[in-house]
């Protein structure tokens, strides 16, 4: 039975629950915490417990959560949950053990918390977190809560970083998580501090190839300073980072021509630095090589160049160079590589070259080495026929130790000689034999190859069995003899007593003279000869013919126009006849029985062959030996003489008729000379002293003689400097007298005083001067200079002048209202000791004072007067002009004469006063005996108080006021008010509506009433019903209208309503105005103010598209920072309550000029100016250019986009800015633009040659110092090589605080050489180039033709040499034998070792050659 029961029961069961879901249901599941759920649901009727079950949804492995709550109970707490999980919650209701109900619903639990895990300040504005995941979490919220406002952020990853922070500010952060349950808990607090911002003005300087400079501004409570150098190269390699608690670093081993980023960061005091702030600098070229160094081998024609490591270098180029300009080279990335190939015989110079990747170093002339040496060569062989002694010579070769020099006889002798000369003897030979000759050169551990071979023969034997007889009738002489062994040819040789001697040649066994007679025996021998040496035999022979004159000398007496001769007898003669022979063929003889003659009629300083003969009036004898004789020099001709204003020397020219040596001598009227000494046309005189007359005359002196002194010619030295200086200012005029003492030579003078602001001057040709335009305020330094026609002496001592002070400017004020006092005050005047205020007011009444600062007190002020104040400043014994007038108002006189009466209809009050003097405006206050108040304000003298409340009593005051201040109040008026009636009124209006709805009660009857209204314009609108309501029309807008209902016949009894007050939407502003800030680069807009207007709203709009609002409760609103150069668009709206007008009619209004851009600047080193161009400034009408230093600011302003700034100081560096201006405001300063006064190019370069040495030629350049403080100076020099354009030099000095430099330059080079200087303000421009050339190089195959009697010597030219001399060399000093432009001389009795060659031009002396070298 009992199983036929149960289906049916279970079947009412669920019949139940299905009837009764609607009832059952959840009413709220939040999750408190990530592992709790709190459970509400609806109380349900007959429940006696609920049961919750709790399952993850759509997860079967864990298990459930239930809980069990008895009736009445409704909520509860569940625990033990998952955090960030989705429940199934299923409620339960039970009655007794009975399922009366069941719902669910899902829910979710909170997320768990997360934790911040990582937290770092990576600026002065941004902070870095990282924080733990958390379980169930769709977003964390990053909270950052900041002493002055917080930030929040939620992000879905697990880290972010917050920007728009402030700096050094701590913030506590945490973070919440988050899903659709809600904010799990928050995190645990973290104290996080941004970091210091980076500090300003960071600027990097080179201080040298591979160095810099990091300066930067100090940062307020910043100890310590990161630096950060990033390779831009290299972006791979770490920064350098170094710290430091000043504010400026030195930064070293950089690498060259490389772009480097360099940034400062501020530390904080836990040594954490902010961002940077970064700049960019670039490196100069990389450095030369040093210790340059040289090893050759000779065996495999090799040298190895070594050098030391440069910084910064990837590679290196090691060239050398010939003296021909022939180069070779090698490349390494070591500090040593090998060039190959070297021919022999060569002097290289070497130089290395670094290399980096972008760059190389100026190669510069390091050291230098010699190749082994080549065979010798220019063989020559000098025989000595009388001992048949050979001389073998050669040409030196380089870097040899000895030489090994061999002989081989046509007989099969073979010798050898040893020898560190170029030549060797050979005595052990034979007569007739033909040696031939060889050499070589040893070196160390090389030796040179052979030379060719050359051959020489020995001296012929004598002759024998030498017959010799003389034909007397025919004159002739004829020898016989033996054909003798190695003779060529013979020469019979016939001499008498008196050295007569007569000669024939033969090339067989015998010979004839013709001709012979001297009147004496001859001796007779025969000489033989190989065409080299000769030898002879003794025969006697004959008688001599007459002989001709012998001896014959030149008597030296410096004439320009005659010449003595003198000579030997001669035996036979009967007289002499002498003669001077001139090129151009003319001749000059004399006649003389006697052995001397003078010769007439000669020129000067021409050379003259002489030569005398012999006669006996039937014969002549031959002419005597030739005798060059020159005359004395000319005096120079077209003297001129130039002065050097610059350097007070004279440059004294000529007209040269000869070579030779010139001097120049100046003297003085008081018998002073000086002279200056040259082999030119010119030459100069320095130190002359100032203010002198000169007379000049030239002389010409060659190896002998000296000219007469040429015409005399004038020349004035410098005027001498002006002294006694003194300086007298006018205190009215801006102008001061300069006074001075004449000075020698001086025809007009030059005053000038200099300030920082201005240079003024005045001229005058006596001792006094008044120089006007002097700015007042200023300390000029006044000096005088004094003027020929031509010349300006140098600057007298300065003298200070002070000149008046300035009028004060930045007059201003402020009163003290209470006790009618004021405190006037101003900038100071320089120079200014004393100042003299005085204020006037407008009633006459006059206060003054006088005092030493920069403010004035005054007290006792008329109330209502208008003062004006000036201010003049005075230094003690002059007086600036007194300042314009500033207006200064008193503290406004108490109104008086109150009187008033109550209008009935607006429920207001009229109260009137007399008007009283410095009132802008009047306010009259109403005070109830209730606590009421009402109050107006006026302009005028009469005032409606409005909203005065009915049946009460009030006290009235007025009050007036200007801007600085509001007087006391008036007397006391009392009124009373009219009696309440109607209770209850009300009135309401649309906005910019034309009608006002009044409604009121309570009401009797069918009784008509009036509303009334009155505006505070004192118009009056009224309607009438009688119901109770009306509508008011045509009203105006920014009214305020005061309404009351009455009954129609009883408008003023007691009756009437209560006013009722209300305004109507505030009227279009009118009268917009601007006027600019310059400041805030922005915009004062003011109106006239709109009646019951509370608020205004003003819109700006750019034709950049830039849109401003501001609001504001007054008539009048600020616009800052606006958008530079544009013109905005401005209208105003007015707003009262919830209504607002219409916008008011547009205007426009220009913002500030924007800053000028394409700021450039040239500075003048020579005048100590400056000229900036600039890109123009839309809007801009002129612009101010400053030159800011340490010191102060030069200024110079100009409506054209140039300017020129004067008064710059040489060796100062400035920051240039450029600001514009509309005529109102100026912009922000362009970005700056340094730059700096370089020194000017030195002047008066000049070079002076040294004495040639070793084929090198010192040349010493001096110049003038520059007008400029810290200078150094770097010579440059640059020329070709034997005028080769392939064998080019350039050579550079080191910077140095010097006036001179010497280099050596090669021989027969031309070079240019410059000068520059520099300072800290940057390198100046190169000086005028001087040009010259260097002495010649040795001449070259120097040869020997002849004999030791008669013989010629050539050579080969020499680059740019123009005279060539032969010197005998065999004494202690050498004597000149030879001067000739051409390449050949002949010489007579000089043995050819003696012989040595020279080559000349105006530069100097070559070293010197010998024969066969």
């Amino acid at each position: 039975m009992d199983s036929l029961l149960y289906p049916c029961i279970l079947l009412a069961s669920l019949s139940q629950i299905q009837l009764t879901l609607a009832d059952c249901s959840i009413a709220s599941i939040s999750s408190p915490s990530a592992s709790t759920l709190d459970v509400i649901w609806t109380s349900y009727a007959g429940a006696t417990s609920y049961t919750l079950d709790l399952r993850l949804l759509d997860v079967t492995n864990v298990a459930p959560v239930s809980a069990t709550v008895a009736a009445p109970s409704t909520e509860k707490l569940i625990q033990g949950l998952r955090s960030g999980s989705t429940y199934q919650v299923t409620l339960k209701v039970f009655s007794s053990s009975s399922v009366l109900c069941s719902t669910s619903k899902t829910a979710t639990t909170v997320p768990a918390s997360s934790q911040i895990t990582t937290a770092k300040a990576v600026s002065s504005s941004s902070i870095q977190f990282e924080w733990s995941i958390a379980t169930g979490a769709d977003q964390y919220i990053l909270l950052l809560e900041g002493p002055s406002y917080n930030v929040s952020n939620s992000f879905t990853s697990l880290k972010a970083q917050i920007n728009n922070l402030q700096p050094s500010t701590s913030y506590k952060c945490s973070v919440f998580t988050s899903n659709v349950a809600g904010l799990g808990s928050r995190s645990k607090v973290k104290t996080m501090l941004t970091l210091i911002p980076p500090p300003g003005g960071v600027t990097v300087t080179a201080t040298g190839s591979s160095s810099a400079r990091v300066s930067w501004n100090s940062v307020a409570g910043v100890l310590q300073y990161q630096v950060n150098v990033t390779d831009n190269s290299a972006p791979a390699i770490a920064p350098v980072v170094v710290k430091t608690s000043s504010t400026v670093y030195d930064i070293r081993n950089l690498l060259p021509c490389s772009s480097f980023t360099m940034g400062v960061s501020s530390v904080n005091a836990y040594l954490d630095p902010g961002e940077p702030s970064n700049v960019n600098f670039k490196t100069s070229a990389i450095e030369s090589p040093s210790s340059i160094s040289v090893n050759y081998y000779c065996t495999s024609s090799m040298a190895v160049v070594n050098w030391l490591q440069v910084f910064g270098a990837d590679s290196y180029r090691a060239t050398v160079v010939d003296a021909s300009g022939a180069q070779l080279s090698c490349t390494s990335a070591s500090t040593s590589c090998q060039i190959t190939s070297l021919p022999c015989g060569k002097f290289y110079f070497v130089t290395v070259t670094a290399v980096s990747s972008n760059c190389e170093s100026n190669s510069q002339l390091a050291t230098s080495f010699e190749t082994v040496p080549c065979p010798p060569i220019g063989l020559t062989t000098y025989r000595e026929c009388a001992s048949n002694v050979i001389i073998f010579s050669w040409q030196g070769t380089n870097n040899t130790n000895y030489y090994v020099a061999t002989s081989q006889g046509s007989d099969g002798q073979v010798a050898e000689c040893y020898t560190t000369d170029t030549s060797c003897y050979f005595s052990n030979t034979a007569c007739g034999i033909t040696y031939q000759f060889s050499v070589y050169a040893v070196s160390g551990l090389c030796n040179s190859g052979r030379s060719a071979s050359v051959n020489v023969s020995t001296a012929p034997c004598l002759p024998q069995n030498v017959k010799a007889f003389t034909d007397c009738s025919s004159y002739s002489l004829v020898t016989s003899w033996d054909l003798a062994p190695g003779a060529l040819y013979y020469t019979v040789y016939a001499q008498g007593s008196r050295d007569s001697l007569y000669s024939c040649n033969s090339t067989s066994s015998s010979c004839s003279i013709d001709k012979v007679g001297c009147g004496e025996s001859l001796s007779v021998w025969v000489s033989v000869s190989n065409g080299d040496c000769s030898d002879s035999l003794l025969e006697a022979v004959a008688e001599t013919v007459p002989c001709t004159p012998e001896n014959l000398l030149l008597v030296d007496e410096c004439n320009a126009d005659a010449v003595t001769l003198t000579w030997d007898p001669s035996n036979g003669g009967v007289f002499y006849i002498a003669m001077a022979v001139h090129s151009s063929g003319a001749m000059f003889t004399c006649q003389s029985t006697d052995p001397s003659c003078r010769i007439q009629g000669l020129h000067c300083g021409e050379t003259y062959d002489t030569y005398v003969i012999a006669t006996n009036l039937k014969c002549n004898s031959s002419k005597s030996k030739h005798v060059i004789y020159k005359t004395a020099p000319c005096p120079p001709s077209s003297v001129e003489a130039v002065r050097d204003c610059d350097f007070n020397q004279a440059w004294i020219k000529w007209q040269a008729l000869q070579t030779g040596n010139y001097t120049a001598v100046i003297t003085s009227k008081n018998g002073e000379t000086l002279n200056c000494s040259t082999i030119s046309n010119s030459c100069s005189i320095p130190n002359l002293r100032c203010g002198q007359n000169y007379s000049v005359t030239v002389q010409c002196k060659d190896n002998r003689c000296t000219s007469v002194p040429s015409t005399a010619v004038q020349i004035q030295s410098v005027p001498c400097v002006p002294t006694n200086i003194s300086v007298a200012r006018r205190c009215g005029d801006g102008s001061a007298d300069v006074t001075w003492a004449p000075s020698a030579g001086g025809k007009n003078y030059t005053a000038l005083a200099v300030s920082n602001r201005n240079s003024v001057g005045c001229t005058s040709n006596g001792v006094l001067c008044t120089i006007t335009n002097l700015f007042c305020g200023q300390m000029y330094n006044v000096s005088v200079v004094a003027t020929d026609n031509n010349c300006t002496s140098q600057c007298s001592q300065t003298v200070s002048l002070k000149t008046a002070p300035c009028t004060p400017l930045g007059v201003g004020g402020m009163v003290n209202c209470s006790s009618n006092t004021a405190v006037l005050s101003w900038l100071t005047s320089p120079n200014a000791v004393q100042y003299f205020g005085m204020a006037v007011g407008s009633d006459g009444h006059q206060l003054s004072c006088n005092v030493t600062s920069t403010s004035c007190p005054l007290s006792g002020l008329h109330c209502g007067q208008n003062y004006s104040f000036s201010v003049s400043a005075s230094d003690g014994s002059c007086v600036s002009p007194a300042s314009t007038g500033y207006r200064l108002v008193a503290a406004p006189c108490v109104p008086y004469n109150v009187t008033g009466r109550v209008d009935c209809i607006s429920n207001s009050a009229w109260v009137s006063w007399q008007q009283v003097l410095g009132t802008d405006s009047y306010t009259v206050m109403a005070v109830g005996v209730d606590g009421m108040n009402s109050s107006c304000s006026t302009s005028n003298t009469t005032c409606n108080v409005p909203n005065l409340g009915c049946g009460n009593s009030y006290t009235f005051q007025v009050t007036a006021s200007n801007k600085q201040c509001q007087s006391p109040a008036s007397d006391v008026l009392q009124m009373e008010t009219v009696p309440c009636s109607i209770s209850s009124i009300m009135a309401s209006y649309g906005c910019n509506s034309s009608s006002i709805q009044v409604v009121w009660g309570p009401t009797t009857g069918r009784r008509l009433y009036v509303a009334t209204a009155q505006g505070n314009d004192f118009s009056t609108l009224s309607c009438n019903s009688t119901n109770s309501s009306c509508n008011l029309t045509n009203v105006k807008c920014g009214t305020q209208y005061s309404i009351i209902v009455a009954p129609s016949s009883n408008v003023c009894s007691t009756l009437r309503s209560q006013t009722y007050t209300i305004s109507t939407t505030p009227c279009v502003p009118v009268n917009i105005s601007t006027q600019k800030l310059c400041d805030t680069n922005g915009a004062l807009v003011s109106w006239n103010p709109s009646a019951v207007a509370s608020s205004y709203v003003l819109t700006a709009t750019a034709g950049d598209g830039d849109l401003r609002t501001c609001s504001s409760s007054s008539a009048s609103c600020s616009l800052t920072y606006l958008h530079c150069s544009q013109t905005y668009s401005l209208s105003v709206t007015a707003s009262s309550g919830n209504c607002s007008s219409l916008p008011s009619t547009a205007i426009t209004f220009k913002s500030v000029p924007c800053q000028p851009t394409g700021l450039v600047s040239q500075v003048q080193c020579g005048n100590g100016s400056a000229l900036l161009a600039w890109t123009a400034s839309a809007g801009a009408v002129a612009y101010t250019a400053n030159a800011l230093t340490d010191s102060g600011v030069v200024r110079c302003q100009s409506s054209q986009q140039s300017c020129a700034l004067q008064g710059l100081r040489c060796g100062v560096l400035y920051n240039f800015t450029v600001q514009a201006t509309d005529g109102q405001c100026y912009s922000s300063a362009s970005a700056p633009v340094q730059n700096g006064a370089a020194p000017c190019a030195p002047s008066g370069l000049r070079v002076q040659t040294k004495t040639m040495q070793n084929e090198r030629q010192v040349i010493k350049a001096s110049w003038n110092s520059v007008d400029c403080p810290g200078s150094d100076y770097l010579l440059e020099a640059r020329g070709s090589i034997l005028g080769s354009p392939q064998a080019l030099f350039e050579m550079f000095s080191y910077w140095a605080a010097v006036l001179s430099f010497e280099m050596p330059f090669p021989c027969s080079s031309t070079y240019n050489v410059s000068v520059r200087a520099r300072n800290l303000a940057g390198v100046g421009m190169p000086s005028n180039i001087t040009t010259g050339t260097t002495a010649p190089c040795l001449p070259q195959h120097v040869v020997y033709t002849g004999s030791n009697t008669s013989a010629a010597v050539s050579w080969s030219a020499s680059v740019y040499a123009d005279t060539y001399r032969v010197y005998d060399v065999s004494g202690a000093a050498r004597r000149q034998i030879c001067t000739t432009t051409l390449l050949s001389c002949a010489v007579a009795n000089v043995n050819l070792k003696d012989i040595m060659v020279t080559a000349s031009n105006a530069a100097g002396e070559s070293g010197p050659a010998y024969v066969g070298a």
